[in-house]
């Protein structure tokens, strides 16, 4: 099933399901022919495994965090935040610029503009404090620590 056309230098691809699951890319020329080599297409092909639950009576806790960026700064100034290992967090933010967040360590990022707020949820996984930042202005949104 193809997800879509990328024209930027990443995409994030939201794993879910259990199970294996076949990520391929294929280069395109601007007419979307496929590009080649000497008559070799440019492809890859990777195969992830996303584990099933091994105690289903076990759920990770869920943290949301809503920010708000006002100039490409935090709205009442730079949150922190404390998150324990294994939970999920869910990140969603609204600007009055289309701007991305830079989710440090992790090395996530959601866009998001006036009014299209971004989203990302990720697992809490790495030890450690992490700074969130505007992409486009630098500036320092929030820090949550992991442990």
């Amino acid at each position: 099933m193809k997800l879509r056309r990328l024209y930027a230098h990443w995409a994030h691809v939201d794993l879910k399901e259990p199970g294996d699951h076949e990520i391929r890319v294929e280069l395109s020329a601007n007419d979307h022919s496929p590009l080649a080599v000497d008559g070799v297409k440019l492809d890859a092909t990777a195969v992830v495994t996303i584990p099933g639950a091994a105690d289903s009576s076990v759920s990770a806790a869920s943290t949301a965090i809503e920010v708000e960026v006002s100039g490409g700064k935090p709205v009442g100034g730079v949150q922190r935040h404390r998150i324990d290992a294994g939970d999920d967090i869910t990140i969603i933010v609204n600007g009055d610029t289309a701007d991305e967040l830079h989710i440090h360590g992790y090395d996530l990022v959601v866009g998001f503009s006036p009014g299209q707020p971004g989203s990302i949820t990720f697992e809490a996984d790495i030890p450690g404090v992490f700074e969130v930042e505007t992409h486009d202005r630098g500036d320092l949104v929030m820090e949550f620590q992991v442990g």
